[in-house]
């Protein structure tokens, strides 16, 4: 069995740290980005790679296998794959 952390070039000890409960997403869940006139996100799925304050809501950066990059995120913006 692969896991998202495995594909999304996540460390096992990064996808393994406790979350901080505000955040309704923990590290290596699959997530997709919802559409957004101000913003430009290729669509496809995202792996949580590391959760993020954020003011006001929480953030998260998230990497796509099919990009070199990360991206960060705020929580409204992402839903459940």
């Amino acid at each position: 069995m692969i896991h998202s952390f495995q594909v999304y070039g996540i460390s096992p000890q990064l996808a393994d740290e406790e979350t901080i409960l505000s955040h309704k997403f923990k590290l290596g869940d699959i997530v997709t980005v919802r559409p957004s006139i101000s913003r430009n996100v290729p669509g496809g799925v995202y792996a949580v790679v590391k959760q993020l304050p954020g003011s006001g809501e929480p953030e998260y950066r998230i990497k796509s296998a099919n990009e070199p990059h990360e991206r960060v995120a705020r929580e409204s913006e992402l839903s459940r794959a």
